[in-house]
């Protein structure tokens, strides 16, 4: 009992299925069919699955790569996909004694970009096998068919997040190179102030008739300005606006000759990267992923960004105090329900823990768990 693991239950007992993730079947919901299952396990997943809430795996890479049982996703697919083809269990003895067992031995995946947002899509190997192995030409259709199947099946497998199949690495680039491309569509202005001093600031607005938080943010920098958002989300707010705009400046800040300050209101935020903050001490932070991620970010840069407190709403004529005007008045007026929101960037899963909660109507859930359970089954309850 002490030594099951998460894959004993998930292939031993769950039909190959994580009992983590939804959708929940009846044999993960009920502590009492659950006999080689620690019962706190089985207790707290039950409570998971009433509230729609799983675990949800930040790397994937994997499944796209192909080092994953062709065997094992398809024993998923019966279970998540009516409609998929029925391959007898022979069939794949066979292909594994001629060593045919991996995804990658059957296929490739290949990405492509979509509205920024990324996409795969399995193209299966042509094979020609001698007469001596007749009955895998003779099976090998059945696969072929199966494939079909994959597109959904990975879906449910992301949670509908593609990205999660890309490794993180190339989550990092492909982010980082997005707020970059924000750059090159930024509006010029003018002013006065030294080409090394940066602002940022973010907005945060809460509808009447949404349950999601709008999150916008804009960084002033050499005589530039631009607003991004991020994705609608009932876990995100001013922080994480707050935060993400710190991140964009950085990476900025590594094109820039000169060590940089980054004129900022939330005290907060600076007051944690001023206090060279470790992993361990991030490991509660709502927003621990982005401020890894600006960690990572400064130890590219030969000298790392200044962090400077200014205060918000000011008369100030000082040029902290006008940067951060601007930028304060970039990002509220971009977060207008009137106005086109700005460029949506993707969020930093690739600096998440191994496993984060994830529910499809809130997303990932960073801020406490118990908390969060607490308030969800309050809403459920009234």
């Amino acid at each position: 009992m002490a030594h099951i693991t998460l894959a004993d239950w998930t292939c031993q007992h769950n039909h190959c299925l994580n009992p983590l993730l939804p959708p929940f079947t009846k044999s993960t919901t009920s502590p009492s069919r659950q006999p080689f299952i620690p019962f706190s396990w089985a207790l707290s997943q039950k409570k998971l699955s009433r509230l729609s809430l799983s675990l949800l795996p930040t790397d994937l890479h994997y499944i796209a790569s192909g080092d994953v049982s062709v065997h094992h996703l398809y024993t998923q697919s019966l279970h998540l996909l009516p409609q998929a083809q029925r391959i007898p269990t022979r069939v794949f003895s066979k292909f594994e004694e001629h060593n045919l067992s991996f995804l990658i031995h059957f296929g490739r995946f290949s990405f492509s970009l979509h509205l920024n947002e990324p996409s795969f899509s399995f193209t299966p190997f042509s094979f020609s096998f001698p007469p001596s192995q007749y009955f895998l030409a003779r099976d090998f259709p059945l696969f072929l068919r199966w494939f079909s199947v994959l597109p959904p099946l990975i879906s449910i497998l992301t949670s509908s997040n593609s990205s999660l199949l890309l490794s993180p690495p190339q989550r990092q680039t492909f982010a980082e190179n997005s707020i970059l491309a924000l750059v090159t569509q930024s509006d010029s202005f003018s002013n006065r102030a030294p080409p090394h001093n940066y602002a940022t600031d973010a907005s945060t607005l809460k509808s009447d008739i949404s349950p999601y938080s709008s999150t916008t943010f804009a960084v002033v920098a050499n005589g530039n300005a631009f607003t991004a958002s991020l994705p609608p989300s009932r876990t995100m707010g001013i922080l994480h606006g707050e935060a993400y705009a710190l991140l964009a400046a950085s990476i900025l800040a590594r094109l820039h000759p000169q060590q940089i300050t980054i004129f900022s209101d939330h005290l907060n935020s600076i007051r944690l990267l001023s206090s060279h903050p470790s992993l361990l001490s991030l490991k509660n932070n709502p927003a621990r992923s982005l401020y890894r991620w600006i960690l990572n970010v400064w130890q590219s840069i030969p000298q790392k960004p200044i962090l400077s407190h200014v205060r918000a709403h000011t008369s100030s004529q000082t040029i902290p105090s006008q940067l951060n005007r601007l930028a304060d008045y970039l990002a509220s007026s971009s977060n207008k329900p009137s106005n086109l929101p700005p460029p949506s960037l993707p969020f930093p899963t690739f600096y998440m823990d191994e496993y984060v909660p994830f529910s499809p109507i809130s997303g990932f859930v960073e801020s406490s768990l118990s908390f969060f359970c607490d308030s969800q089954l309050s809403i459920r309850t009234a």
